[in-house]
């Protein structure tokens, strides 16, 4: 079971339990897309002999690729097209997705677009617009919704394991120390911003928690607050190499609690993709983000 009692192991994981639905929120995922093809092209290799997709390209992984892109607002829904063709929507899409990511843009699905691919991220789009795909810094929710007051009263449920309870609450001092909200604690009753391991499917959420599940996190905007943590994965309070560091990954999802999207400043907290070991800090374009927002 998870609980406060319940031994924490950064090689072992966290044991969890069932818990109760919760509302909509978006997920921190882990993208390995092992249909799309690998780092070294074992999956792609034997279905494109140069181990690359380019336009032209009839294959069945390329329906799986373009709904990803779509999912993550490279695509619109209707370019999706003859679904196993390799389109030119597609191949905007590829560009638009290496320019974000400071690839070469070349539109052809290489190893380096692959890799980036399978890279652990935020299951929160990069765009909500397909249309919208100029490569920004900092970003806001369409309607930049955001708190109307700077108290904002958070919630560590009981069945937090202990050694996870300081990271959180060194993220939400991080986040403090550079701007004008304060986080007194609060009970169960109605806290704004409320810290829960989940397992199994729950409420609204875009990412169900299983042993299997490669996502690892997920937060909503305001006003809803609620950032629920995947109770099945290995999680470290030291940056070890194999596994997620809680104080880094309640940093970004308190980001998002606070109305931050993403950002394509690869050492912002608010920066889309994760991987285990990686910590990173509250970098000044997220300063700047919540400042613009905020008008702080």
């Amino acid at each position: 079971m998870l609980g406060r009692s319940s031994r924490y192991d950064s090689r072992e994981g966290l044991k969890a339990s069932a818990r109760p639905p919760e509302l909509h929120a978006y997920s921190l995922v882990v993208l390995a897309l092992d249909d799309v093809g690998s780092a070294d092209g074992e999956v792609l290799g034997p279905r494109v002999p140069s181990g690359e997709l380019r336009r032209g390209d009839k294959a069945e992984l390329v329906h799986k690729l373009k709904k990803h892109l779509i999912y993550l607002g490279y695509l619109g829904t209707d370019n999706l097209g003859i679904e196993n063709n390799f389109d030119r929507h597609l191949k905007h899409a590829i560009e638009k997705y290496q320019e974000f990511y400071g690839l070469n843009v070349t539109g052809i699905v290489d190893m380096n677009t692959i890799t980036s691919l399978r890279k652990p991220r935020c299951g929160f789009p990069d765009f909500l617009n397909p249309q919208a795909h100029s490569k920004s810094l900092y970003s806001f929710y369409p309607g930049n919704p955001k708190w109307t007051k700077t108290q904002l009263r958070y919630y560590i449920v009981p069945t937090t394991p202990d050694p996870c309870i300081p990271p959180i609450e060194e993220a939400l001092y991080e986040w403090q120390r550079v701007t004008p909200f304060r986080f007194p604690i609060a009970g169960n009753s109605f806290p704004d911003i409320k810290f829960s391991f989940q397992c199994g499917q729950h409420g609204e959420c875009a990412e169900a928690f299983y042993p299997e599940s490669r996502s690892i996190a997920h937060a909503s905007p305001p006003p809803d607050g609620k950032i629920h943590f995947n109770a099945y994965m290995r999680w470290s309070t030291a940056g070890d190499a194999d596994a997620f560091d809680i104080k880094t990954t309640a940093m970004h999802d308190i980001g998002h609690a606070l109305g931050l999207m993403h950002s394509a400043v690869e050492d912002s907290i608010m920066f889309s993709q994760l991987a285990p070991g990686v910590t990173r800090n509250i970098h000044a374009d997220d300063i700047e983000g919540i400042r613009v927002l905020y008008e702080f």
